[in-house]
């Protein structure tokens, strides 16, 4: 079997380089820690400044995937991009909020997010009708829904 080194290849590409992991569907900490390694190398010893990852194939990414992107990205001044990003990837928040397209095949990463997906505002939130009140409980569907730190512990003590 290959190792995981063997099967990373790095290419030049729209001015930059550009890493590629080929076939490899889901990315571990193992492909995570050999693109920081490989990132490293091609930032700060042969001074790309325009690194792109290709995605082909990639449905899933490790947890620090877009933080470490971000990270070179601030950091080291570098414009970060995704190739031919795939479904799930494209559904992930981090992805939706930090990437910018650039053409069909490209994405850049941007330095704030587009917009605050949950817009919070604490000054006008109010408890809802049915937390503020306790009226008695007759429906047996609302019982069941109705979860207090009371009928936490009633429950906790029926099952012993």
């Amino acid at each position: 079997m290959a190792s995981k080194r063997n099967r990373l290849v790095v290419y030049e590409r729209d001015g930059g380089v550009v890493l590629d992991f080929g076939a490899m569907h889901i990315w571990d900490g193992a492909d995570l820690s050999l693109l920081r390694e490989t990132l490293a190398q091609v930032i700060e010893v042969e001074g790309y400044r325009h690194v792109g990852i290709a995605m082909d194939h990639v449905q899933y990414v490790p947890s620090g995937f877009f933080g470490m992107l971000y990270d070179w990205h601030e950091k080291e001044d570098v414009d970060m991009y995704l190739y031919a990003v795939q479904g799930n990837v494209n559904n992930m928040l981090w992805f939706q909020q930090f990437f910018d397209v650039v053409d069909d095949d490209r994405h850049i990463l941007r330095v704030e997010p587009k917009s605050v997906p949950v817009p919070v505002n604490v000054t006008t939130w109010k408890k809802p009708p049915w937390q503020t009140t306790s009226p008695a409980v007759t429906d047996a569907s609302v019982t069941d829904a109705v979860f207090t730190e009371d009928s936490a512990h009633v429950a906790a003590g029926a099952r012993k």
